[in-house]
């Protein structure tokens, strides 16, 4: 017996069906290449369908973009969920990222047409919402036994990710992928490690610094004739004590010498 759905649910069946075969194409070939008319040939659609859902090939590949978003999300919040320490729940977010990264046409999407296609600015407030948004509330929140001291998680949030999205890309092209992942996990967490005890916090805030070394007291100038006891540049030409310079008499010449 064939299923009766309503046309809320086959309105909905429709759009999901043309995201699926729009995510393997954009995945596949990437926007520039993917074609609408392939979309609907290949699911069976009218064009006039598609474009019920869809203003334009730009708003089919935003929807995909988000769609993907929050798969990776999905991946991510099991493990950040179970961790009991911040720790945990770094790593278990830095593992979810890279493994669900490896996902074929994923990072095409998320991290090479998602800017060039939607811009920068619009790229950014979907990713906030979705694993950016994730990672900066790992970085937010407080835990038990928790030594970290993050003092603009915003800011260090999308630094992370940027760390981990570069990542991406050095893995695909690595030779041996596994060992540039278990490479790149542990220079990442590196990274956040300086932020335990709250010593880059204090660098960053500025508000905890460092206090002045007391100067070593100096010896006290001389006057009288320790000043300019030689006569040197600046003391108008006068020797020890201040006294104008004594000349050698023996050595200038008489009037009758210089009459000569």
């Amino acid at each position: 017996m064939e299923e009766r759905l309503s046309k809320a649910e086959r309105k909905e069946r429709t759009r999901a069906d043309l995201l699926a075969t729009a995510r393997d194409e954009f995945a596949e070939k990437g926007f520039a290449d993917a074609a609408t008319n392939d979309v609907v040939g290949k699911t069976g659609l009218t064009r006039g369908a598609l474009y019920h859902h869809f203003e334009d090939k730009q708003a089919l590949f935003e929807a995909v973009y988000v769609n993907e978003q929050i798969r990776v999300l999905n991946t991510l919040q099991p493990g950040i969920e179970r961790a009991r320490t911040r720790d945990e729940a770094i790593s278990a977010g830095i593992d979810a990222f890279l493994e669900s990264m490896a996902e074929r046409g994923t990072h095409r999407i998320l991290l090479t047409d998602g800017p060039a296609v939607m811009g920068w600015t619009r790229w950014r407030e979907l990713d906030s919402k979705y694993v950016l948004g994730a990672f900066e509330r790992i970085l937010s929140e407080t835990r038990d036994k928790d030594d970290y001291a993050i003092p603009v998680p915003a800011t260090v949030s999308k630094m992370v990710v940027s760390a981990m999205s570069e990542a991406v890309q050095l893995i695909a092209a690595a030779e041996d992928p596994e060992q540039a992942r278990k490479e790149a996990k542990q220079i990442i967490g590196t990274m956040l490690s300086g932020f335990k005890n709250g010593s880059s916090a204090k660098v960053i805030n500025g508000a905890e610094q460092k206090p002045d070394k007391p100067k070593k007291p100096g010896k006290p100038k001389k006057h009288g004739k320790g000043a300019g006891a030689k006569g040197g540049k600046g003391d108008g030409g006068k020797g020890e004590g201040g006294r104008p310079p004594k000349h050698d008499l023996k050595k200038s010449p008489s009037k009758k010498q210089r009459s000569k």
